[in-house]
């Protein structure tokens, strides 16, 4: 069987978006700490997040964490922070995530990837942190290492600067960019106390993005099957030695009835979403089959733990920015939904 993982993400995902995120922050705060055991992530499992989430999704009545469609492949599944009612958060709560990535060999965790966001925090993030990762791990004497990648598409070799704490158990390793701190956890392998020497292929260097404003040409998007969204669009290849073009999404079912557009598709680096001839950013962007056709697609602008906070004129900006394209393109006027006392988010549509 091959792996698979989830994706947690805590994000207010929306498709126009609300100002929710202005007032008082009540979240539920979820610390990783509840997810694993620091003396054993490893052996942490598939059946022990859905566990431990449990719990909020009966509180809130509605599922968080997507099952993977099929556990032979690897698939990307989501959660996201309803009206901002739960955040991931690290070491008693000092950090607060933007995503975590629990990726399963069968049945045992094989990586788990902590990411947070630079932005949120000052200069002596890295130094905070590995004081942490000593504590966790027993490492005091954490060491830097440089790791040698291929870019795929240029076959430009890059170096990466990283630093590794050692456990019996486990390693972990830290990656800084501009924009993230990523904190990878993986089972402890022999030669980890070497420097590492192989080169593998990565993407950091290669500039992502996509116009999604295909997805807006209603006549003949509901004509599409997934043959005609590879034609239209570049599919993550299965390995960086298969990727001929930059890709621009990629397959979360086995079936090919969902395909996910993300500017987090890769850990250490971002695609360039954009739709209304690239005016507006787009965060992500999911394209549903049934029965071989495009029967729905769902775009989030703006995900508040993935993009980060922003000014209310900013985004008062973007929202009515939205209005104004799509009223243009369905040729319709926008109308506020009637909403059940209990809904999640306010809802203004088209028809």
């Amino acid at each position: 069987m091959m792996p698979w993982r989830f994706f947690v993400v805590c994000s207010l995902g929306i498709l126009l978006p609300s100002v929710s995120f202005a007032k008082k922050d009540k979240s539920i705060q979820i610390p990783v700490e509840s997810l694993f055991d620091w003396s054993d992530p490893m052996a942490f499992d598939a059946a022990k997040l859905s566990a431990a989430f449990a719990p909020l999704e009966k509180k809130l009545e509605r599922k968080i964490l997507e099952e993977p469609v099929d556990s032979r492949i690897t698939s990307g599944s989501s959660i996201d922070c309803v009206e901002n009612m739960f955040v991931l958060t690290a070491f008693n709560g000092q950090f607060r995530l933007s995503s975590a990535w629990f990726h399963f060999e069968p049945e045992i965790s094989h990586t788990i990837a902590l990411l947070l966001r630079v932005s949120d925090y000052g200069p002596s993030l890295e130094k905070d942190i590995g004081l942490e990762l000593s504590k966790v791990t027993g490492d005091q004497s954490p060491k830097p290492f440089v790791r040698r990648s291929v870019v795929a598409r240029t076959r430009e070799v890059v170096e990466t600067q990283l630093t590794r704490w050692l456990n019996p158990k486990f390693c972990v390793e830290t990656l800084r960019n501009s924009t993230i701190l990523h904190i990878y956890i993986k089972p402890r392998r022999s030669g980890d106390d070497q420097v590492p020497v192989a080169v593998k292929p990565a993407v950091s260097e290669v500039k992502l993005s996509a116009n999604l404003d295909a997805l807006l040409n209603f006549s003949a998007l509901w004509g599409w099957t997934p043959d005609e969204l590879e034609k239209n669009y570049v599919l993550k290849a299965g390995s960086p030695q298969a990727q001929q073009k930059p890709p621009q999404f990629e397959w979360v079912s086995s079936a090919k009835d969902r395909a996910r557009f993300s500017r987090h598709m890769f850990s250490d680096t971002e695609t360039n979403l954009t739709m209304f001839g690239g005016s507006i950013k787009v965060e992500e962007a999911i394209l549903e089959f049934v029965n071989g056709k495009a029967a729905r697609a769902t775009i989030s602008f703006y995900n508040r733990g993935d993009s980060g906070d922003i000014e209310v004129k900013e985004f008062d900006r973007i929202f009515k920015a939205i209005g104004q394209n799509l009223s243009q393109v369905m040729k319709v006027g926008p109308k506020r939904q009637l909403m059940s006392s209990n809904a999640a988010l306010p809802v203004t549509g088209g028809v």
